[in-house]
């Protein structure tokens, strides 16, 4: 009994590709190579979109960091250009 064109290999629906361009199997094997493809490429984006999301929280950690940093330092240098949430942190 023959599969369906969703529950085959790769491999086998190459083989159904190389017969004849205008027979059934052909064109099944050609959509469901198709349809595989639109998946990939969407699971492709959903990837892309977190990956863009994980660097934008990444870079607004990476500010942060740094302005508190730089307000520790500042603190430290001249203690009168210090923030309240800075002192706070710089007295425990």
């Amino acid at each position: 009994m023959a599969k369906e064109p969703h529950q085959k290999t790769n491999a086998e629906l190459a083989q159904d590709l190389s017969t004849r361009p205008d027979s059934l199997v052909h064109l099944t094997a050609r959509a469901e190579m198709a349809r595989r493809a639109a998946v990939q490429d969407q699971w492709r984006s959903w990837i892309m979109l977190a990956s863009v999301v994980i660097a934008a929280l990444a870079a607004a950690a990476s500010a942060c960091s740094a302005y508190f940093a730089g307000a520790l330092i500042r603190s430290l240098v001249h203690p009168a250009l210090s923030c309240p949430s800075v002192s706070a942190i710089s007295d425990a």
